[in-house]
């Protein structure tokens, strides 16, 4: 019995700081997505961009929730692209736990033009008809 408890022993001194060590420099990151209106838009895209430009997709279980997991702890630009809205990017300090943020988007400005015009059969009734 004395051996088994010095072996756990032994065994978490030696695993201990690596384990404290992975605590320390791992994080998440959950966002949540709203408009402008403060309601959860559908299907955001979202990209985390580390300074050695390593891209980290996301995940989603709800709309408007995006997910990071076991991310290092250091510095990223957070990309977000929903159609419909404007695209943002933030920079974005992870630190280790569970790190949250909120952003809310703009409704994307359209600029659309109509051209209307005259069909041919409007066009022989506008033009001036001649008499023989």
């Amino acid at each position: 019995m004395r051996k088994s408890v010095l072996a756990s022993v032994f065994f978490l001194c030696l695993f201990a700081p690596s384990l404290a060590a992975y605590s320390q420099t791992t994080a998440s990151l959950q966002v949540s997505v709203v408009d402008q209106n403060g309601d959860l838009v559908l299907a955001p895209t979202a990209r985390l961009i580390d300074e050695k430009q390593k891209s980290f997709a996301s995940r989603s279980s709800a709309p408007g929730q995006l997910y990071f997991q076991n991310i290092a702890v250091g510095l990223y630009r957070l990309e977000i692209t929903v159609a419909g809205f404007q695209p943002v990017s933030y920079e974005v300090k992870i630190v280790s736990g569970i790190n949250r943020l909120r952003i809310q988007l703009k409704v994307a400005e359209r600029n659309e033009s109509v051209v209307v015009s005259l069909d041919p059969q409007e066009k022989a009734l506008d033009e001036p008809s001649a008499i023989f």
